[in-house]
């Protein structure tokens, strides 16, 4: 992800190198509409309840990425399997590091939506880089009582190699909730925030700034 200088944000997605990995990473990840085809581990009943969630997560993203549509339509898309997914509050949240309690109360809705429509408009811009067969997961392991890492991969219909791709996955009240996800090393979540943090850092902490560069 690039640093952004004062309060100067990038007009669009398209020239900002980090976005473009921010993309791969959170497009198999957080948010995610359409239906796949299960892979053969997601028809096993072998696999967690935490592992069938991550499988129908994740191939209902990839499925999304693969049928297409403007990037408008994708963004809507994406922006379902989100709020479907997710918990973009506390992902918003989080992504605020230090600053997370000095977001003033009115404008924590506001910046809430704007992160969700920031990460759907990731997703959609750059779903072809994702679009691939199914998720196969592969296995798991907790991480605390109520997280659990879901190790698994992208499968190509073409001749590219798998990508592997690990899943934060968190129980709360009875159900399964997508918290971050892991492509080529890197968790998205803490992306984001060194992004969202730097952003504030050097605008000394004004969320103008910051409210400005997730309008784009």
């Amino acid at each position: 992800m690039t640093v952004l200088v004062h309060s100067r944000v990038p007009m669009t997605v398209s020239n900002t190198p980090w976005l473009r990995r921010a993309a791969l990473i959170g497009a198999v990840a957080i948010a995610l509409v359409a239906t796949a085809a299960p892979s053969h581990a997601a028809r096993s009943a072998d696999l967690s309840p935490a592992e069938r969630f991550a499988s129908q997560a994740g191939n209902q993203a990839v499925a999304t990425a693969r049928a297409g549509g403007t990037e408008a339509q994708l963004t809507n898309r994406f922006r379902t399997l989100l709020r479907r997914y997710s918990n973009v509050s506390s992902v918003a949240s989080f992504s605020l590091g230090k600053y997370a309690r000095e977001l003033p109360a009115g404008r924590r809705a506001e910046f809430n939506r704007l992160v969700e429509q920031f990460t759907a408009r990731l997703f959609a811009a750059y779903a072809g880089s994702f679009a691939g067969h199914q998720i196969e997961v592969l296995r798991s392991n907790p991480r605390t009582v109520n997280d659990i890492v879901v190790d698994s991969r992208i499968v190509f219909a073409d001749n590219r190699n798998p990508s592997p791709v690990k899943w934060l996955v968190s129980k709360r009240r009875g159900g399964y909730t997508v918290y971050d996800v892991n492509v080529q090393g890197v968790w998205l979540s803490l992306y984001i925030r060194s992004k969202f943090v730097s952003i504030l850092k050097q605008n000394n902490g004004d969320f103008d700034a910051l409210f400005a560069f997730l309008r784009q």
